[in-house]
């Protein structure tokens, strides 16, 4: 699932903890903040901000099937913002429910691996 704000997120992040009590054994997360530098063709390079398209939120939907394809895992919550986003501030958020942490973990990976091509 894919939400629209941080503060989305956050309830939302409730309401599955609530719904999956129980079933789930373990839930993995992310936070991704803007640094201050940026890696371009290997050299570090000073950043005061990040440009992020909206049109990231789609590609991060066919990520999030591919997960759910690939890793057995209960749910995926997902916060991502667009825009001028400033350094220090959240680029993203995201939780894995899973039973096992391994699926968990490769999952993650996986989803953080695929979504920073975009980026």
């Amino acid at each position: 699932m894919i939400v629209n704000s941080y503060e989305d997120f956050k309830k939302e992040l409730n309401n599955m903890i609530k719904k999956y009590r129980g079933k789930f054994g373990g839930i993995i997360g992310y936070d991704g903040f803007v640094r201050d530098y940026d890696v371009i063709e290997g050299k570090k390079v000073p950043c005061k901000e990040k440009y992020i398209e909206s049109n990231i939120i789609n590609r991060l939907k066919l990520i999030e099937e591919e997960v759910r394809k690939r890793y057995d895992i209960i749910d995926i919550l997902i916060y991502h913002n667009t825009g001028l986003i400033k350094v220090g501030e959240r680029l993203a958020a995201i939780r894995i429910f899973a039973k096992h942490r391994n699926e968990a973990f490769k999952a993650l990976e996986y989803f953080i691996n695929e979504m920073k091509k975009y980026h």
